[in-house]
């Protein structure tokens, strides 16, 4: 029990007074944007899930493509393996594809001088190009797995970068 200038309240009532006006205060906002948006409550609810799941998800896909893009960049013995090539390329891509895809929805769901139309086909370009990367991966492990030897003699440097380009390039056409 607290006591000041005689007036006596216990913890209870204290917690009893801040979740009421918690409660109002919170059903007062909810009320409001109940309105502004649909009749329906889960709405607003499900809208703020989608967001937070959203941005959860594109804060891992960048965070961990960025390391793998910093690994392989500032490791000298990882950046001289052709493989790595391909992998550096695919996470380029996924990290495009993570930022061009939920951040320009959430912006242009508040602001309204977007053009959907651009951020559409540069995602579509980078979802593209991140499967071709793929392809191009799978293609030259099942040569290396298949025919090692040819692996070895005949997939230079220059063909690594030519079908990498081929596969940034592909989607673009």
């Amino acid at each position: 029990m607290t006591c000041k200038r005689n007036i006596c309240i216990s913890w209870q009532e204290i917690s009893d007074i801040g979740r009421f006006v918690l409660s109002n205060f919170l059903w007062s906002k909810f009320r409001t944007s109940l309105h502004q948006e649909s009749d329906k409550p889960h709405v607003s609810i499900m809208s703020a899930l989608f967001e937070i799941i959203a941005w959860t998800l594109t804060i891992t896909a960048l965070s961990g493509n960025s390391f793998v893009i910093f690994l392989i960049l500032f490791r000298k013995n990882l950046r001289l393996r052709k493989l790595n090539w391909y992998i550096i390329s695919l996470a380029i891509a996924d990290a495009l594809v993570a930022l061009s895809f939920y951040p320009p929805l959430f912006f242009c769901d508040r602001w309204s001088c977007c053009q959907t139309n651009i951020m559409r086909a540069f995602r579509w370009i980078f979802i593209y190009s991140s499967v071709c990367n793929l392809c191009a991966m799978t293609a030259d492990r099942y040569l290396a797995i298949t025919k090692p030897m040819y692996h070895r003699v005949k997939v230079s440097d220059r063909i690594v970068a030519i079908s990498i380009a081929i596969s940034w390039l592909f989607p673009i056409i």
